[in-house]
């Protein structure tokens, strides 16, 4: 399915600007919940997203496959600072699948 790319409003300077951090990562996690589940192929879906927060300057790698994808703690590297989780999607034998959301915080370090 066809989406509008991720916009320069979330690029990794706009969150360093944002007054309301929490906001903006509330929008975030919202356009890219949508995403999910639009596709059919969620977790392609995601890392894309992923590439594309890369792109607008986010410092982001994964730290478990498909599921969360954060700043190189080990490394300072311009960029550092947003936490992307994926929940849900998934279900015990016994349950009918969870809808999946996205999650984003946004902490520079100091």
């Amino acid at each position: 399915m066809s989406h509008a790319p991720i916009g320069k409003e979330f690029s990794f300077e706009a969150f360093l600007a944002a007054g309301d951090r929490a906001t903006l990562c509330l929008r975030l996690a919202l356009i890219l919940t949508e995403r999910l589940r639009a596709s059919s192929d969620s977790g392609t879906t995601f890392t894309e997203a992923m590439y594309e927060l890369r792109t607008l300057g986010h410092d982001l790698w994964s730290l478990s496959l498909d599921e969360a994808w954060g700043h190189d703690y080990m490394t300072r590297r311009p960029g550092a600072g947003l936490l992307v989780t994926r929940a849900g999607g998934c279900c015990d034998d016994d349950e009918p699948p969870s809808e999946e959301m996205v999650f984003v915080e946004f902490n520079p370090p100091a």
